[in-house]
C-alpha cells in the first residue's frame, strides 16, 4: 500500500493563510493518516506501507516551511505506527521514502504567494528512481530510504551545520522561484489541477540514476564491486611492485654506491 498524498505551498509561515496552512495538513499529514487506517486492516496477515515523506521531513525549508512541517509530522507518524504495530507483533513493514528534489510538477501545482513561478532548484532526480525505490521497499523492507545522493548531503549538512544552513536559506529561498516566468493558476490546494503531468518538463537534464541510492538499493551487488575493485587494485599494485629479490638487489647497489 503506497500513501503518496501530497500538495504544497510557496510562501512564508507568516504569509500563508491559516486556511491553507490547515488545508496542506489536511492533505499531506491526515491523507497519511487515512490511508494508514485504511491500509492496516487490510495487511494484518503480512503486507508492506510504503509512505512518500521527503528530505523535508528531516530539514526546514525557507518558502516551503509549512510544507517543511507536514512532512516532519508524516516522518513522526510513521515512526509511532511502526513501533505500534510492532509491539502488537503484526507483520507489516512500513517504510518511509524520502525524495531529494525530482522532476515533477509538483512547484506548477503549488499556491505560490511570491513573484514567479514556484520550482524545484536543480540538481533534480527523474521520478522513476522513487518508483524503484517504493517497488524495491515493497520486496525488501526498510525502514526509510533517501532517493537522491544530493538529498542526503543536504540532510546531513543540515544535521551537522544547522546555523550555516540557516545562512544560506535567503539564497535557497531565491532558487525556488524563477521570477521570469508567471505562475500557473490555480493550484491544486483545494481541487485537483486539470491536464496533469508526471514531470515537470522544467528539467530536461534531470538525472537519471544515483548512486547513493542505487548502493542502498543493493547493497550486496554493492558490496561485490567494491571488493572487486580492490582485488583489482590489490593485484595490480603487486604487479607493479618489485620482487624481495629486486629489492635486495637495489638496496645492495645503493650501498656500494655509497
Amino acid at each position: 500500500w503506497v500513501s503518496n498524498a501530497g500538495v504544497a505551498i510557496y510562501a512564508k509561515l507568516m504569509d500563508t493563510p491559516l486556511e491553507m496552512h490547515e488545508r496542506m495538513f489536511r492533505t499531506n499529514y491526515f491523507g497519511t493518516v487515512h490511508s494508514a487506517q485504511a491500509a492496516v486492516p487490510h495487511l494484518r496477515g503480512g503486507g508492506a506501507l510504503i509512505v512518500i515523506g521527503s528530505i523535508a521531513s528531516d530539514i526546514p525549508s525557507p518558502i516551503m516551511s509549512a510544507y517543511a512541517a507536514t512532512k516532519h509530522a508524516v516522518k513522526a507518524y510513521v515512526g509511532a505506527l511502526r513501533t505500534e504495530l510492532g509491539a502488537d507483533e503484526l507483520p507489516i513493514s512500513i517504510t518511509l521514502v524520502k525524495p531529494s528534489g525530482i522532476d515533477t510538477p509538483i512547484g506548477q501545482h503549488a499556491y505560490n504567494s511570491a513573484p514567479g513561478e514556484a520550482q524545484i532548484p536543480p540538481p533534480v532526480y527523474d521520478p522513476k528512481l522513487v518508483a524503484e525505490a517504493i517497488l524495491d521497499s515493497a520486496v525488501r523492507p526498510r525502514r526509510e530510504i533517501t532517493v537522491g545522493g544530493v538529498g542526503r548531503a543536504e540532510t546531513l549538512f543540515a544535521e551537522h551545520f544547522p546555523r550555516v544552513l540557516e545562512w544560506l536559506a535567503p539564497r535557497e529561498a531565491a532558487a525556488l522561484t524563477n521570477p521570469e516566468k508567471p505562475q500557473p493558476k490555480p493550484s491544486n490546494l483545494f481541487e485537483p489541477v486539470r491536464g496533469g503531468r508526471e514531470r515537470s518538463g522544467e528539467h530536461p537534464a534531470a538525472r537519471q540514476t544515483s548512486v547513493y541510492t542505487s548502493a542502498h538499493l543493493h547493497p550486496k551487488t554493492t558490496a561485490a564491486i567494491a571488493l572487486a575493485g580492490l582485488a583489482v587494485g590489490a593485484a595490480a599494485w603487486a604487479a607493479h611492485r618489485p620482487s624481495r629479490t629486486e629489492r635486495l638487489r637495489r638496496r645492495w647497489l645503493k650501498d656500494a654506491n655509497d
